[in-house]
């Protein structure tokens, strides 16, 4: 199957045969496709939910991950296979990625731009 950059293989192409239509009208009716997964301890969110559908690698990630299992279970994986692996960790900031938007202003008319 050859597909142009603009087709992608999305629910509704697949189930509703949109590949011949232009970008445009596929985003048009693209849906927010976020998911919240809530549940009790040892309910099975990770195992059950969260880790088969990040190893399906078919989009992008932004998981909250408390305990720091799921990126020593699956992080290897997703930069085995081009992913960029980015860790906020709020208990050791040494080993965080960091952002300071103040490392932008240099004078005071950055700041008013």
């Amino acid at each position: 199957m050859n597909l142009t950059g603009c087709v992608r293989l999305n629910k509704s192409t697949r189930n509703h045969g949109n590949k011949g239509r232009h970008c445009d009208v596929l985003h048009k009716y693209d849906r927010n496709r976020n998911v919240l997964v809530i549940g009790g301890s040892g309910s099975g969110k990770t195992r059950g939910y969260i880790e088969p559908n990040i190893m399906q690698m078919n989009a992008s990630y932004f998981v909250t991950d408390p305990k720091g299992t799921t990126v020593v279970n699956l992080g290897w994986m997703l930069e085995h296979h081009g992913y960029d692996v980015k860790v906020f960790d709020t208990i050791d900031f040494a080993h965080s990625t960091h952002y300071n938007p103040f490392a932008y202003f240099k004078t005071e008319a950055d700041i008013l731009e």
